[in-house]
Parts: C-alpha cells; structure tokens; sequence
C-alpha cells in the first residue's frame, strides 16, 4: 500500500500536485497504524504525541516545507510512519470510547481542513505562502477529494464494526436458544 505513494514517480507528482502529497500522508500513517497495532503494545500515551505529530505536518508551513523541499519531505514522511506507529502501538491499551473519539476528531479535523482548502487555499497556497509549490486552484479540488475519502473510511469503519457487532450478537441468540 505504502509503495504506491512512496516512489520515484508519485513523490515528483508531489512537488506540483497537492493530491497525492495529502495522500501519501494517509497511506503513511495508516500504514504506521496497522504496524504499530498488529506488533507493537505501547503504553496508551503514546496516542498523543502520535497525534501531535501528524497535527503538525498539516499547519500551513510545515506542509508547505516539506512539499516543497526533499529534506522536509524524508522528516515529514517518516514523521507519519511514526506516528501511525505510536498511534496504532498505544491502541489496544486505549477502550473503545477513546478509539471512537479519536475516529470522530480525526473525521473533523479532516473535514475542517477540507473546508480551508475549499474556501481559503491561500493559506497553504504559492498566493500565501511563497514557498508552496501549488496553486489556489489545486486546493478545492483537494478538499472534495479529501472530504469523499474520509466519509469513505468512515463508511467502511461503520459497516465492519456493525457486521462484527451483528454476527456477535446472532452468536450470542443462538447460543441462549441452544440453552
């Protein structure tokens, strides 16, 4: 999953395309998240700095640096991986309110930041910020495709999590009517 974004060809897309540079950045934290949750078993605190982590390459000039220079980039990039390590690692010690909470924050804060490049984009924009290398008018187009993503996701989250919660509960009839 991760190699789709991380090549020779999708990272020079990046330096003019704002597309797949947001992309990478779920596939790299997600793909930080299932590592971290299958072989890792962090203390629960390590969700907070995970998520400072991703936070931070999303303020208007850090992800302007790191689309923009190579060595930004490396950082940034591996910044994801870890926090979806840290993220994902801490998950298990984490109940299922906070799980859901996180989801739910995550889901806002997608969408809030969908909306900026939707109706502001000269805040992460070359209009704004010199050193970004995309345009106003890449940004709207971002947003949209941001906002299908994550409501996506949130689709898929919602119909596994009711599937696991409907078999369960026919497990358990089943086993009061074999009583």
């Amino acid at each position: 999953m991760a190699a789709a974004f991380i090549n020779p060809f999708v990272e020079g897309l990046e330096y003019s395309q704002p597309i797949p540079f947001m992309f990478a950045h779920y596939v790299l934290f997600i793909a930080g998240l299932i590592v971290g949750a299958v072989y890792l078993n962090m203390n629960r605190w390590f969700v907070i700095p995970g998520v400072i982590l991703a936070f931070y390459w999303h303020l208007p000039v850090p992800f302007a640096l790191s689309a923009s220079e190579l060595g930004f980039r490396i950082l940034e990039e591996s910044s994801f991986v870890l926090a979806g390590l840290m993220v994902g690692g801490s998950l298990a010690r984490v109940g299922w309110k906070i799980k859901g909470t996180m989801l739910g924050l995550w889901v806002i804060a997608d969408n809030a930041l969908s909306v900026i490049f939707i109706v502001a984009p000269q805040l992460y924009s070359s209009s704004g910020l010199p050193l970004s290398p995309y345009t106003d008018s890449q940004f709207p187009l971002l947003g949209v495709t941001m906002i299908l993503l994550m409501n996506s996701l949130v689709a898929v989250l919602i119909f596994v999590y009711t599937s696991r919660l409907t078999n369960e509960l026919k497990r358990k009839r089943e086993e009061t009517q074999a009583n």
